[in-house]
């Protein structure tokens, strides 16, 4: 019977699932173990169709049909290999940022918002005001108070808030009430204890995923474990009172879930593998997962124990932090996709800016540690519309872009088709290439000009993460953060080639590991297995001791300690070229002026502001 653990990731557009083997060490004198891949499985969904430009939505039954989707493909690939396989736990992660509204009977009400709606700037802008600091407008409670203003039956409909990855989690451990259209009656499976939703408390999220729906109090210390901002919840209340009714709605800190740092198994929820409750239960979901992970009559076997152990889901940044191995100060997760991501983790003691920088955000990694993010919008998105004009073959129109000069033969490019609020730019509709004359219009040139943009837009992010980073070590804790490596992950990381561009324009090493285009999953597994270790561990305390050791959650340290212990795969690691980075200080000098055009284009082309 082989360990294994699942990882699930509820992307943009997509879902991924992958089954991981937990291989031993591999000699007496070697801790180290490896997570090996031994199935995947897939599933699309795409954006609620006909929403005005900067709206996006999702239904989220179509990411219980991709879930299921996923799991037949794992299952039949388990079937053909007849491995039996033993899921000790399961991790859920997803795309961040997200609105769930969750009512009385467990079920999602209407459609979710996702991290890329543009809708609710002003919101973002009257939160900051409250709080005196910065929040991003793609903060969940930003998004939340819009929804106040503009869908007021919805939320009056609304016992919890939650993420994609948080709802994913919660149907796979909450049977849904369902209601008998002819008498209006509420069935539900009297082996379940309290199968109703009982708010926002009943839910759990990591608390990576926690802070990107309300800021996080890292000095909290009452409860050993992370905590939202209460005196911030207080004042978010009264300004809801204060602005729609004082009885409606109630308090955020009932809507929001619980938060647990990465291997807390308080609470912990498991799937009841038992086909006799499951064939009772009317709801679909869990019905379908239990048929997938019940012996399989063809020679491949799923799990022949009782329960397995489900994680508080995470989010997706926190968790490519925890798919790169990354956990100590001052190193770089880079993550290219629909949107790109840098993340540096800070120090234990590092304090939270007090600044408006608008291109930091401040969150949180698996373990609590507060980690500085840099995000943009405009990822690879331009990059694909270029693609497309350019003839459609991704695969070759790279191979071309890394070939190309490294100069693009003097082209440079402006990658806005959407607004980037990092870089202070409030509209999009400013895509551009410039530069071209008679011997530098070619597919390479064009393609390797835009995927710089981005990279040069991340750099100038990432320099801002450093200068904070610098300003907020505390005097006891030296953080050296320059020439540390970046840990690239994405769908980018397909072309690994891509590595030594970063590398020259950051001038520092860059690394790929095995797993970097399915980084998402793969570190829901990590965090899987992590968890059932730490609930292994904390049983084997409690039988030995009368008090039980699981009443508080673990130190930030064990999960450093934890990813010392596993082994990565590395692919290839790039080093700086001094000439090739000469070149690109070059160009993004003259980058800085055209970015410092844009306002100027922008009017142009969208009128004044």
């Amino acid at each position: 019977m082989v360990s294994c653990y699942l990882g699930i990731d509820v992307g943009t557009q997509g879902l991924t699932a992958l089954l991981v083997e937990s291989s031993s060490p591999s000699s007496a004198s070697s801790s180290s173990s490896s997570l090996t891949v031994i199935a995947k499985g897939e599933g699309s969904y795409d954006f609620v169709p006909n929403l005005e430009d900067g709206c996006y939505e999702q239904e989220p039954n179509d990411w219980d049909n991709a879930l299921i989707k996923a799991l037949k493909k794992i299952q039949n690939d388990v079937v053909k290999t007849k491995t039996k396989v033993d899921i000790k736990s399961i991790c859920v992660t997803g795309q961040m940022h997200g609105c769930v509204m969750i009512d009385k009977n467990g079920s999602s009400i209407g459609t979710a918002r996702l991290w890329c709606d543009s809708r609710n700037q002003e919101e973002a802008d009257e939160l900051t005001k409250l709080f005196g600091e910065r929040i991003p407008k793609r903060l969940t409670a930003a998004r939340y108070l819009w929804s106040l203003k503009h869908e007021p039956e919805k939320v009056s409909k609304c016992v919890a808030i939650t993420t994609p990855a948080g709802y994913i989690t919660h149907r796979l451990t909450t049977p849904i009430v369902q209601v008998q259209a002819s008498t209006g009656s509420k069935t539900t499976n009297n082996n379940w204890n309290q199968p109703i939703l009982l708010g926002g408390r009943s839910l759990i999220l990591g608390v990576g995923e926690a802070s990107g729906m309300f800021p996080i109090d890292d000095d909290n210390s009452t409860t050993g474990c992370c905590e939202y901002k209460n005196d911030w919840i207080e004042i978010f209340d009264q300004y809801v009172r204060t602005k729609f009714s004082s009885s409606f709605p109630p308090s955020l800190k009932e809507l929001l879930p619980r938060i647990r740092s990465a291997g807390d198994i308080r609470n912990n929820n498991p799937v009841i593998i038992d086909k006799s409750i499951f064939m009772k239960q009317t709801n679909g979901l869990l019905m379908d997962v239990c048929d997938l992970f019940l012996n399989n009559e063809n020679g491949g076997e799923i799990n022949t124990n009782n329960n397995i152990l489900v994680a508080p889901a995470e989010g997706d940044q926190p968790t490519a932090l925890a798919a790169s191995l990354i956990g100590e100060p001052g190193m770089i997760s880079c993550s290219f996709g629909t949107s790109v991501v840098a993340n540096m983790v800070g120090g234990r003691k590092s304090k939270k800016s007090k600044g408006n920088s608008n291109t930091v955000d401040k969150f949180n990694a698996v373990n609590g540690l507060p980690i500085s993010m840099v995000w943009l919008r405009n990822g690879t998105t331009y990059l694909n519309r270029m693609v497309d004009s350019y003839g459609g073959d991704f695969d070759t129109l790279l191979k071309q872009a890394i070939e190309a000069p490294t100069d693009c033969g003097g082209l440079l490019a402006l990658p806005f088709l959407d607004d980037e609020p990092g870089l202070d730019v409030k509209r999009g509709g400013t895509a551009l290439i410039v530069g071209f004359n008679s011997s530098n219009n070619n597919n390479g040139n064009v393609i390797k000009a835009t995927l710089i943009s981005v990279m040069f837009n991340l750099l100038l992010g990432t320099k801002q993460v450093e200068e904070a980073n610098e300003n907020e070590k505390d005097d006891e804790e030296e953080v050296e953060t320059k020439k540390k490596k970046i840990v690239l992950t994405g769908g980018l990381t397909k072309t690994p080639q891509t590595g030594q561009i970063l590398a020259d324009i950051f001038d520092r090493p860059v690394r790929l590991l095995e797993a970097a285009d399915e980084g998402g999953a793969w570190g829901a597994a990590l965090l899987a297995k992590y968890y059932h270790d730490c609930s292994s561990s904390a049983t084997s305390s409690s039988s030995s001791s009368s008090s039980s050791s699981s009443s508080s959650s673990p130190d930030p340290n064990d999960w450093l300690s934890f990813l010392k212990t596993i082994k990565a795969k590395e692919e290839q690691v790039f080093f700086p070229h001094s000439e090739r980075v000469q070149t690109y200080r070059e160009m993004l000098t003259k980058y800085k002026k055209l970015l410092n055009l844009q306002p100027q284009l922008d009017e142009v082309m969208n009128g004044p502001p």
